[in-house]
């Protein structure tokens, strides 16, 4: 695989995905962590499943400017 320059300052592609995905992880156990309502967890799952249906789509028309 080509090595590419990720956002986290590695080398990999593959590297920067795995430290975004992690932070996002992170994020949400630090919600349950303070005890966040059954409804605002709620929230934050329904706004990630539809960032990444926003993303498939948007991947197609990456390329078109």
């Amino acid at each position: 695989m080509a090595a590419s320059t990720s956002l986290s300052g590695g080398t990999s592609e593959s590297d920067g995905r795995t430290h975004w995905i992690a932070d996002v992880k992170h994020t949400a156990d630090k919600r349950q962590r303070d005890q966040a309502s059954p409804g605002d967890l709620k929230l934050l799952s329904r706004a990630i499943r539809e960032l990444r249906d926003a993303f498939k789509i948007s991947r197609l028309y990456r390329r078109i400017k």
